[in-house]
């Protein structure tokens, strides 16, 4: 999704989609259930972790909605610093 939103508004920024954020909720992952493509709207880091996640054997993905809203709003409350 964060590749279809960056072809029309490319200085969009990513949120809890990274290697931390994965790492604290990995317990939550699912399998991945598409093909891996090519996302060229992602950074190098994003592009990372998606190539990790899709190249690993058993294809995980974190869906955002199994972050805790306290790991949220630690995170939101950075932002603000």
């Amino acid at each position: 999704m964060l590749n279809m939103i960056r072809e029309h508004y490319p200085n969009a920024e990513s949120f809890l989609m990274d290697q931390q954020t994965y790492n604290e909720f990995d317990r939550f992952a699912v399998n991945m259930k598409y093909r891996k493509r090519e996302l060229p709207h992602l950074r190098k880091e994003e592009r990372e972790l998606y190539e990790s996640l899709s190249l690993a054997e058993d294809k995980q993905r974190l869906e955002q909605e199994r972050i805790s809203q306290q790991y949220v709003q630690l995170q939101l409350s950075t932002l603000k610093s």
